[in-house]
């Protein structure tokens, strides 16, 4: 029994290594002087079962254009996104919700790409990460 908890201890710490990284704070795209990601990660803790979950990423518009966001992709079905859909003008802040459905028990890492008028080509990313509990999470 002591051999087979320290083997699951093992095989455990590389899998919780892979869900608390965190997402380089340089963007490399074109948006890079253009957009500031105000947020890029956003942990959502211990999530209820099938109790979807927000999280909130805004960003602000530091150039002296009008910027789009073109897409959101998804990585999956399980996250559903909402973005403006008017210019985020010079100076404005914007924020891309994304949510989490909740509907399978255990650890989640999730990435989305925003896609902007400044780079079409190269997505910036955005993460959000947690973990899907049977029972109720008080306070939540």
């Amino acid at each position: 029994m002591k051999k087979l908890l320290i083997s699951l201890a093992l095989l455990a710490a590389p899998i919780m290594q892979v869900f608390s990284q965190e997402v380089k704070a340089v963007d490399h795209t074109l948006n890079a002087g253009k957009v500031e990601w105000l947020a890029r990660q956003a942990s959502l803790g211990d999530i209820p079962l099938g109790k979807p979950k927000i999280a909130e990423f805004p960003f602000k518009n530091i150039s002296s254009e009008p910027m789009y966001i073109n897409w959101v992709r998804t990585s999956c079905h399980c996250t559903a996104t909402n973005w403006p859909k008017e210019p985020v003008e010079p100076g404005q802040v914007g924020v891309i919700t994304v949510e989490y459905d909740a509907l399978i028990a255990g650890p989640f890492y999730k990435i989305v790409s925003v896609l902007t008028t400044f780079d079409p080509k190269n997505g910036v990313p955005l993460v959000i990460s947690g973990k899907v509990i049977k029972e109720e999470v008080s306070g939540q």
